[in-house]
């Protein structure tokens, strides 16, 4: 063996070390999009998943496949548009996240991945790299905040339709929103109560120390209390408030 042949070898094992080392699952595909070569991780989910692995898998066929079965999907539809364009030329780059729900339990495994491809040339010949990397831990955090919005809104607009007075503090203790009932109860507005500490802004010289102090210690031990305590409007008139 000769030393450029022996050094050709090393440099392909190196690579695909380097390749197999990698989480995502990454396919490389020849000018007519017949995949020549895959890393480790490709390998492994396609063997559990029954997906493609072998060389002589087109990565094009299957997207076609994927498209026959699913026409509506204008998503895959455009994956295919775009490797496509890729290949001819017109495309040096694509990405997009999908989702990949696991077929073995009937769907109910959820997953999303991100996909990019990007088009080289080895000598003389075009070639496509392509990648997917498993964002499912991402997407449902995302999903679950949405859902946390959602609810929060409608708390919101439940809040603000009540004549209740409604407030909500950072864990500082310090004012971030008031609804309408306790802007007309108080006198202030939100921007006034902004920054503001509830009992700074609304308690006075006659407000019971006990009733503080209460209160005080049932959010210290994040506990809910219902009491009364007399607060004090704007214009230094006294208004009786149920604390809830």
């Amino acid at each position: 063996m000769n030393t450029s042949h022996k050094e050709l070898i090393e440099e392909r094992d190196f690579t695909k070390s380097v390749l197999d080392s990698l989480s995502s699952h990454i396919a490389v595909l020849n000018q007519h999009g017949d995949i020549i070569m895959t890393n480790q991780a490709w390998k492994e989910f396609a063997k559990s998943n029954g997906g493609m692995h072998l060389s002589d898998n087109n990565y094009l066929q299957v997207l076609q496949n994927a498209v026959n079965f699913d026409p509506s999907n204008t998503k895959l539809k455009q994956t295919l548009e775009n490797f496509q364009q890729m290949l001819a030329g017109q495309l040096n780059t694509i990405s997009l996240e999908y989702p990949c729900h696991s077929p073995i339990d009937s769907g109910k495994c959820k997953r999303w991945f991100f996909m990019r491809a990007n088009a080289f040339k080895y000598g003389q010949e075009k070639a496509i790299v392509v990648s997917h990397t498993n964002i499912t831990e991402r997407v449902l955090r995302e999903l679950e905040l949405a859902k946390v919005n959602k609810k929060l809104k409608l708390m919101s607009l439940s809040a603000q339709a009540t004549n209740n007075a409604v407030v909500v503090t950072n864990k500082e203790g310090k004012i971030e929103w008031v609804n309408h009932g306790i802007e007309v109860m108080s006198g202030y507005t939100l921007s006034e109560s902004l920054g503001q500490v509830p009992g700074h802004l609304l308690q006075g010289p006659d407000t019971l120390a006990s009733t503080k102090k209460e209160i005080r210690a049932a959010i210290d031990a994040r506990q809910s209390i219902q009491t009364e305590i007399l607060n004090y409007h704007k214009m230094v008139c006294h208004i009786g408030l149920k604390w809830k």
